[in-house]
């Protein structure tokens, strides 16, 4: 696993780290979820610090310091399982999955007629390989993805912007595709997003850590 952005805040690193040891294997989904939790709680640097280290070792930082001939091959972390199909739905009003840690479908949909979806998948436990459909007439689509997912984007929308990570497309009938490889290794996840507006605003971005803290 590569090392965090050097322009993270502490929080954020922080935040990257407890993600990595999830994906590693190392915890579980339930400690991962109440560390992130505890991270984004408290603006305490030294808190940050003694929530991580709270944190079971990783089994390979344990073995390089025992006798490897003698070391045991510590027990994997069994994933969390994750349901087939996922949906979110609202007639006017908000989808966020943007403050705490959520499970993603295999299959995930979020639909809206008018109003604004907002998901951040940094904070989302993912399949190996999922889809994620997102319809909405009239409104802003908003997707965080972490590095660790090579991920094919196609967004459309009839008026409007279409962000599709490194692709940009406005006006009338406006359709942004792009396709990026994971920049982590570890558990890397593949992902394909399609999304629709009506009119509005659509915005597919990557980050290492929750669209919800700032970086330094």
């Amino acid at each position: 696993m590569s090392a965090p952005s050097s322009d993270l805040t502490p929080q954020g690193a922080a935040l990257h780290e407890v993600r990595a040891r999830f994906e590693r294997g190392t915890i579980d989904y339930d400690a991962f979820r109440a560390a992130f939790e505890a991270v984004l709680a408290t603006t305490d640097p030294a808190a940050y610090a003694r929530i991580v280290a709270e944190l079971p070792d990783d089994p390979l930082s344990v073995l390089d310091s025992l006798d490897r001939s003698r070391a045991a091959t510590p027990p994997a972390i069994r994933q969390p399982r994750l349901p087939r199909r996922r949906t979110f739905f609202t007639l006017m009003g908000e989808i966020r999955r943007t403050r705490r840690p959520w499970k993603m479908g295999e299959h995930t949909t979020g639909v809206a007629l008018m109003g604004s979806i907002d998901l951040d998948l940094t904070l989302a436990a993912l399949p190996r390989n999922g889809t994620l459909r997102v319809a909405l007439l009239m409104g802003e689509v908003q997707i965080t993805v972490p590095p660790n997912v090579t991920v094919a984007v196609h967004a459309f929308t009839f008026m409007g912007a279409a962000h599709a990570l490194g692709e940009t497309a406005e006006g009338i009938f406006a359709y942004a595709h792009d396709e990026v490889e994971a920049t982590e290794g570890g558990a890397p996840h593949e992902l394909n997003i399609h999304i629709f507006t009506l009119m509005g605003e659509v915005r597919v971005r990557r980050s290492d850590v929750p669209a919800i803290i700032a970086k330094g």
